[in-house]
């Protein structure tokens, strides 16, 4: 389907797609590539397949390739064992920030709506690729609890956005072998999570603290974070967090023990976000 996949990513790297019946594609520009996967998707432990999408199918564009990212229409219902995988990378590092200028970026959600009304039931997923976030999503297992949905038809669906100029590829995985072990495997509610507006970091408590305090902080979009503590005259003593970070809410407890008494700074990096706060160790 449309341009061949394997020219812009050899799937058979050892970092390849974990995804073993799906469908998988890469966006590119400027040499710079960006791979993703929607599939394993199973009710009932019933696989579940996409759309139709004949070998003659000319693919050009986000908009073309968001129709074939759908999955078949299936049954739920409150006690429904509903499942499926996504992966999201980066083809080369090196390169990457070729595929961005300032602003632009390249986005992917995962939603599940009523096949029949079309209503939106669940986002689950909401990742961004831009300048500042190069980071792979991790393979993910997800497991939908279904209760409260009631008895519907629904249908699966990735959604992908990007700014013009990206070349789009698609192609179906199909794996007759097991799959690769799964890195994660987590359970989300049908509706999804309730997933905050804007990024926050909020004010530590208690503080002043000895020797512990709790940081709070939300993000309403996945990326690399990276919270650090820094003492009064800008010297790092901390990193607590550097890594991806799904949109959501977080807090952490932090141990000062090792600190001495005086004025902190925390500083939270979240892509283009950046929000410090003062707090005080008192011995």
């Amino acid at each position: 389907m449309s341009n061949n996949l394997n020219y812009y990513y050899p799937l058979q790297k050892s970092n390849g797609l974990l995804v073993s019946n799906g469908r998988t594609g890469v966006l590119r520009k400027n040499n710079a590539e960006i791979y993703f996967a929607l599939g394993d998707i199973s009710v009932d432990q019933q696989k579940v397949g996409f759309r139709d999408c004949s070998p003659e199918t000319e693919i050009t564009d986000v908009n073309i390739l968001n129709q074939y990212l759908e999955s078949q229409p299936f049954e739920v219902t409150d006690n429904s064992g509903f499942e499926y995988t996504v992966q999201y990378g980066v083809v080369d590092t090196s390169v990457i920030n070729g595929m961005f200028t300032q602003g632009e970026q390249v986005r992917f959600k995962v939603e599940l709506v009523d096949n029949n009304t079309g209503e939106l039931l669940g986002v689950y997923d909401d990742v961004i690729y831009d300048q500042n976030n190069h980071t792979d999503f991790e393979n993910i297992l997800y497991w939908v609890n279904t209760q409260g949905i009631g008895q519907r038809t629904v249908k699966l669906r990735l959604r992908v956005e990007s700014n013009p100029g990206v070349e789009v590829s698609m192609v179906d995985r199909i794996d007759t072998e097991s799959a690769l072990g799964k890195s994660k495997r987590r359970e989300m509610q049908y509706q999804g999570e309730t997933l905050p507006k804007e990024f926050v970091l909020e004010q530590n408590y208690p503080n002043p603290f000895n020797p512990t305090t709790v940081i709070s902080w939300q993000s309403p979009v996945g990326g690399h974070q990276t919270l650090k503590i820094y003492d009064i005259l800008g010297n790092e003593v901390a990193t607590l967090v550097d890594e991806y970070k799904e949109a959501g809410r977080y807090k952490l407890e932090y141990d000062a023990s090792n600190l001495a008494s005086g004025v902190y700074i925390y500083k939270l990096t979240a892509g283009s976000f950046v929000s410090s706060k003062k707090m005080m160790v008192i011995k």
